[in-house]
């Protein structure tokens, strides 16, 4: 192929092989691009006939083949890569680091040590896809493996409601934007939990009862929620409600798309 300068090769023994070393492959190489078995009625093996039998010889059709397999050669190698990473050592040391990070609103740093000591960690996620697929687009999961690669760096975006000129921290812009909403859309409580549904922010729900916080955290000072005076929001049946201090540059983004859905101006300023 080289020495003739020809985009397309044929090796046929036990199967037929194609490779393709044209202007579209981005390696150094040839690139094997499909085998086609010696099977009876084989649609690949008609397909084959097809596009390089001499009296139906078409460069464009055989152009596009060729960026068609291209692309399935290379989704198939960033499969591959990306199983090695998911699987390899240092991504489970990085997920045994979100572990801690998450307990350590609740546990001590040595009782964490102390039970982890004792336990294995192994990614098995094919048996919760369809869980996690059916949460909401919250970012949360989709953003965590971005999220890995920055965990040393502490995102400072900034966002400012209805242009008013405040620039607030992430959970300070969703206490802002619930008192606003609350304003302009009067709602019983459980509806403000069906619109704000617990997905939407993970572990401590994007708002909870002032009843429910103070049982849940009545033995720590840390309620992980905005507990003081005038944070303290009331549905339209009179409800105490608060709204959770918890919030990343992952999760926001579910409350961000909320607000701009229902008519609210929200400018993010990335640091």
């Amino acid at each position: 192929m080289r020495q003739f300068k020809l985009p397309f090769g044929l090796l046929i023994g036990p199967q037929i092989q194609i490779f393709y070393d044209g202007l579209l492959n981005p390696e150094d190489n040839a690139v094997l691009i499909e085998t086609i078995e010696f099977k009876r009625g084989s649609s690949e093996g008609e397909r084959f006939v097809q596009l390089f039998s001499k009296a139906n010889f078409n460069l464009l059709a055989l152009k596009e083949y060729a960026a068609t397999y291209l692309k399935l050669v290379k989704r198939a190698a960033d499969i591959q890569k990306l199983k090695q990473k998911i699987t390899s050592e240092k991504f489970t040391l990085q997920i045994a680091f979100l572990i801690k990070q998450e307990l350590s609103k609740d546990y001590n740093r040595e009782m964490i040590d102390e039970v982890m000591q004792n336990i294995d960690i192994h990614v098995d996620i094919k048996k919760y896809l369809p869980v996690l697929n059916s949460i909401p687009d919250s970012g949360i999961l989709k953003n965590t493996v971005s999220n890995l690669k920055n965990k040393g760096q502490h995102d400072s975006t900034r966002y400012i409601l209805n242009g008013n000129g405040i620039k607030l921290a992430k959970n300070r812009f969703v206490l802002e934007f619930i008192r606003e909403y609350i304003k302009r859309f009067p709602s019983e409580f459980r509806h403000l939990k069906e619109v704000f549904h617990d997905s939407l922010q993970g572990s401590t729900g994007v708002i909870n009862s002032l009843e429910l916080v103070n049982k849940k955290y009545a033995h720590t000072p840390k309620k992980r929620h905005f507990v003081q005076g005038n944070e303290i929001l009331t549905s339209s049946d009179h409800i105490p409600f608060v709204v959770s201090t918890e919030w990343s540059i992952g999760n926001v983004q579910s409350i961000v798309r909320i607000a701009r859905e229902k008519g609210f101006i929200v400018e993010e300023l990335r640091n």
